[in-house]
């Protein structure tokens, strides 16, 4: 009989987990579904937009091949929430699917 992975994202994951189901919820719930919220930030300018000047180090409003998003326009957050609840606990979901796919081999050889 072999040992049991050792599983220490898992167990952080499991330490935080009814923190950050309450926080998931209120953001969830509260603040997205029943107040119509949106999670996103202003619009800045930098090197990964269309019309950014590389030897000036700064973005060209001019230009005929520009950005789509204004300076400060509000653009959604990108990140699903359970992202962001995992980075902000710190949380490797890489090392977590990895940690959980050995539990069950480990199961499935016994």
């Amino acid at each position: 009989m072999s040992d049991y992975p050792p599983t220490p994202e898992l167990d952080k994951l499991a330490k935080v987990a009814p923190l950050s189901q309450k926080i998931g919820e209120f953001i969830d719930v509260f603040l997205l579904q029943e107040k119509g919220l949106s999670i996103g930030r202003p619009h800045v300018h930098d090197a990964t937009c269309r019309g950014w000047d590389e030897g000036r180090g700064k973005y060209n409003p001019r230009g005929s091949d520009r950005c789509e998003t204004y300076t400060n326009e509000f653009v959604p957050c990108s990140q699903s929430l359970d992202g962001l609840l995992a980075e902000f606990f710190e949380i490797d979901m890489a090392k977590v699917e990895k940690e959980r796919k050995a539990v069950l081999k480990h199961i499935r050889s016994q």
